[in-house]
């Protein structure tokens, strides 16, 4: 027990040490990650579905999102749920993030499906937060867009497209 409390502190000593020396131990949130932040609230709206092969719902919905920051600002914890007018209800998680080292946004998304995909990458074009993901929802390879569009001080919209066979992005919902 004695050799392990000294292995443990020899690699605590030496290994680490050089990592905490003069420098901070973990970047801070800087103008990137503070972009995101405007999803920061409590945000209600309207959907319209449109079905598709990956999704047989259409219609109208009511959507809220509940956003927060965490990890010290470095991410947007985003929650989501939508109710449609045939008692459907769907649920979701976003997590936004900014990835200095590839200069990229990135966006993890998870819902009831469970699906856990590669985080989807993302570029701002104006005032519009655009994320292209690929995935794999219920045994069937899928292509998305996600957007994200600031509309105004205190507006946003958000839309979800699903690549087409023909490579064209067809909206699923808007």
């Amino acid at each position: 027990m004695m050799r392990i409390a000294i292995a443990v502190a020899f690699l605590s000593t030496f290994l680490l040490a050089p990592a905490f020396a003069g420098e901070e131990c973990c970047p801070t949130a800087g103008p990137e990650h503070e972009k995101l932040w405007f999803f920061i609230g409590e945000w209600t709206g309207e959907e319209n579905w449109t079905a598709t092969e990956s999704s047989p719902m259409s219609g109208k919905a009511q959507c809220t999102w509940d956003a927060h920051r965490t990890m010290a600002g470095m991410f947007v914890e985003m929650g989501y749920t939508t109710k449609m007018e045939q008692d459907f209800q769907y649920e979701g998680k976003a997590i936004l993030g900014y990835d200095a080292a590839k200069k990229t946004y990135k966006m993890w998304w998870f819902d009831a499906s469970g699906a856990c995909n590669e985080p989807s990458i993302g570029t701002w074009n104006g005032s519009a937060l655009v994320f292209d993901g690929a995935g794999e929802c219920g045994g069937v390879a899928y292509k998305a867009r996600y957007t994200y569009e600031i509309k105004g001080h205190n507006e946003f919209t958000f839309s979800m497209a699903m690549a087409a066979p023909t490579g064209e992005y067809v909206p699923m919902m808007t």
